[in-house]
């Protein structure tokens, strides 16, 4: 499914030692600095927030795509989880090559969602735009929760995603299988709990990495990429079941 693969691009990165999944690379001592973020700190979210705007806007362009040309599916879901490996495989001095990873991967996770967007649209047209509204909402208020927390506690949220992503790796795959709607509702709305968790933390974890010295904006964007579709999707699939049962009531 969307979100299994979602589950799956966070844990590869998990056992790639990519942001949290990879803890050993964090400066611990950068946490308790409560400085204001200094201008290059911010400059950086800048890059970081202007790569990831044009991430989404290729991935609306592939999500049309798939409206037009019916090509969003597995193979596009794969092929964007090849990208963002491929991308983070890349060194960070080659970054004209990581952009256009980053264009296709972004690319393809659109069209790969198209299929989930056509159903939701069949069903009511304005439940995608009602979805990427509150998306939004969601993601701007905990990213300015995390850029303006004095303190760097949502790190410590590490343990807890780090279990959850595998517990909703192993939960997508099960119910494969045993196709429970029980345990899909329980996928939908934990994993919207644990992508808006994942936004605070990564946005934090990124700040602390800034203040580290890392200035690998693209990889950053992709971190951001993913908490948004995974939140996105989430969403979208919530207000499509809404629309079904109220369909089914009127019949």
């Amino acid at each position: 499914s969307t979100w299994g693969l979602l589950s799956l691009e966070h844990y590869q990165m998990s056992v790639n030692g990519i942001n949290f999944r990879g803890a050993q690379n964090v400066n611990w001592n950068a946490v308790k600095d409560m400085s204001e973020l200094t201008p290059a700190l911010q400059q950086h979210l800048k890059r970081v927030y202007g790569m990831l705007a044009v991430g989404l806007m290729c991935a609306a362009a592939g999500a049309l795509a798939h409206f037009a040309l019916n090509v969003g599916g597995l193979v596009t879901s794969l092929g964007s989880l090849g990208l963002v490996l491929w991308l983070l495989a890349t060194p960070e001095t080659e970054t004209d090559k990581r952009a256009l990873q980053f264009v296709g991967f972004t690319a393809l996770k659109g069209a790969s969602i198209g299929p989930l967007l056509a159903y939701a649209t069949v069903l009511n047209p304005s439940i995608v735009p009602m979805a990427f509204v509150a998306t939004s909402a969601i993601f701007v208020c905990f990213s300015a929760a995390a850029v303006l927390s004095p303190r760097r506690t949502y790190l410590y949220l590490a343990g807890f995603l780090s279990a959850a992503v595998s517990t909703m790796l192993i939960v997508s795959i099960a119910n494969v299988f045993w196709v429970s709607d029980a345990v899909f509702t329980f996928q939908l709305y934990f994993g919207l709990l644990v992508m808006s968790a994942f936004v605070i933390f990564d946005t934090q974890l990124i700040i602390e990495k800034a203040a580290a010295g890392s200035r690998d904006y693209v990889a950053h964007a992709v971190e951001l990429f993913i908490d948004f579709v995974g939140l996105f999707v989430r969403i979208v699939a919530l207000l499509s079941r809404k629309e079904k049962r109220r369909e089914k009531r009127r019949e």
